[in-house]
Order: C-alpha cells, then sequence, then structure tokens
C-alpha cells in the first residue's frame, strides 16, 4: 500500500511579490512535495478579514507583508488567529524612491503597467537633456543626496516591521547592481535576496532541507532583461549617487529609446491607452 504523505498547509498573503517568492520556491526547490501554498492578493482583501481568518486557521506557514495600517492584520492579531506552531514570515514591503527625478502619473499608460514619469520631460525639457546634461548646481546635489537619506531611512522602517531584513543589503549592492526598477517594484536582485532568505527561515523553522537549486550572489548574478515597471535615472544622479552599474543594461531598450517612446506615444491624442506589459513591450521594441 502506498504511503499517503501529507502535506503541511502554506499562506502567502501579500502583493505580487509574495507570488514571486511561490514560484521561486515551486521552481528551484521540493518546496512543493512538503507544502501546499495558496496565493491571497492582500489588496484585494483587506476587507475580508473573517475569511482569511478561516483560511490561516489550520496553516502551518504563514508568508504575509506587515500590514500596519489595517489592526485587523496586525501582528497581535494574526498570531491569536493561527496555531500555535505556525511559522509566521513577515516579508518586506520593499519601496524605494532615492534614485528617481520628480514623477507623475500618464494618461495613455495605465499604471498597473508604467507607474510614472518624469515630470520635466512633460514639461517641456528634451529626453537627451533630462539623461545626460550634467549637473553641478549644490543645491540639486543635497537635495539628491537629501532624497536617497530619507528613502534609506524608510528601509529602516520596512526592516523594522520584517522578519527579512533588507537595508544592509541594499547597502552593500546598491552602487554595483540595480536594486529599484521604480518606486514600487525591487529588481530580481532584492527579490532573490529575499527568496533566499526565506527558504533559510523555513528550511530552519521546520528542520528540513528544501533542496534549493538557486544560490543568490549579487556579484555574479545575472537576472536578466526587465521588461515591466521602469522609471529612469538620469545620468546626474548616477554620478552624485556613485552607481558604477550600466543603467542602460538591465532593461529591454536602452534608457532613451524608453524616454522617447513613451514621450512620444503619450503626446499622441490618437493612441489608445495601454494596459498590457505585452503591449509595452511591442511598443518599446517597435
Amino acid at each position: 500500500m502506498e504511503n499517503h504523505i501529507i502535506k503541511k498547509k502554506a499562506i502567502f498573503f501579500g502583493n505580487c511579490h509574495a507570488n514571486s517568492y511561490i514560484t521561486s520556491l515551486k521552481n528551484r526547490s521540493k518546496y512543493s512535495n512538503i507544502f501546499d501554498s495558496e496565493y491571497i492578493v492582500s489588496y484585494e482583501n483587506l476587507s475580508n478579514c473573517e475569511l482569511f481568518y478561516e483560511k490561516i486557521k489550520n496553516c502551518d506557514l504563514l508568508v504575509m507583508n506587515n500590514i500596519t495600517t489595517y489592526t485587523e492584520f496586525s501582528p497581535d492579531i494574526i498570531e491569536s488567529k493561527v496555531p500555535k506552531n505556525c511559522c509566521i514570515i513577515y516579508i518586506p514591503f520593499m519601496r524605494f524612491s532615492g534614485f528617481f527625478d520628480d514623477e507623475r502619473p500618464l494618461k495613455k499608460f495605465k499604471s498597473n503597467v508604467l507607474s510614472s514619469f518624469p515630470t520635466k520631460i512633460l514639461e517641456g525639457i528634451s529626453c537627451q537633456d533630462f539623461l545626460y546634461k550634467k549637473c553641478d548646481d549644490l543645491v540639486v546635489r543635497n537635495k539628491v543626496i537629501s532624497k536617497f537619506n530619507d528613502a534609506v531611512a524608510k528601509l529602516t522602517d520596512i526592516d523594522n516591521k520584517s522578519t527579512i531584513k533588507i537595508k544592509q543589503h541594499f547597502l552593500d549592492n546598491y552602487k554595483y547592481v540595480p536594486t529599484f526598477m521604480d518606486y514600487n517594484h525591487p529588481t530580481n536582485y532584492m527579490l532573490n535576496y529575499v527568496y533566499s532568505e526565506l527558504v533559510k527561515l523555513i528550511e530552519n523553522h521546520f528542520n528540513i532541507d528544501l533542496g534549493n537549486t538557486f544560490v543568490y550572489n549579487p556579484k555574479n548574478h545575472n537576472p536578466g532583461l526587465w521588461f515591466g515597471h521602469f522609471s529612469v535615472i538620469p545620468d546626474y544622479i548616477k554620478d552624485i549617487l556613485d552607481l558604477q552599474y550600466n543603467l542602460d543594461a538591465y532593461f529591454i531598450v536602452p534608457r532613451l529609446t524608453y524616454l522617447c517612446k513613451i514621450y512620444d506615444y503619450e503626446t499622441n491624442d490618437d493612441n489608445c491607452i495601454i494596459d498590457n506589459f505585452n503591449v509595452l513591450s511591442l511598443l518599446l521594441k517597435s
């Protein structure tokens, strides 16, 4: 008679980053042999806490963002709703504004594919001048450094709310690899770091070997070209912050191509609204 293995129950409650961790666990390890997983989109279910409580009452592993703006999802409440031996891992809600010039939303692109675009270009500066013009103004330099430091300080707050800490990893690597595509979206470097830490925590808590086949090292890690959300870092910010990686080598098109194509499309009143990544990709590669 064949032995029936009872799998552990895992709930992932968060934004799209949480889903990426489940995908990585399934593709890179024996995780699926041990856990049955369910991904719940947090921002679509914040008004349905009772259903969430019902789902987590028997779970063995709960991976979620620490949602401080809703008391129904506070750590004290969550811990009272799960089994005593449940492993709760709070993943970081990664955000960083310290690399980017002022931006605002566009009319021809839905925010689910393109969050915002440089305000200076929309107000008349050329894409070339925005991207390549040097800046020796001490006031501007101090403003860039201050904005960066404020964003780093917010990483401390993110760390304080998370089981997995990201601030030191960011500080150790931000000059050498791209870490954020825009304010709301970390790169695969950051996502893969969190994934690697998540594997360690799961293995330690359950005293298991997940057979993880992915070893993360930012110095020799090549996640491929990004094709989703993107905010351009202009050269003057690159120079002030001493960013040493190639800013034209991690997105599907170089920065100037991206700026020009998005601006040209945005300023043509006859164009329809783009709300799909595939359509955006075709536009950029055309």
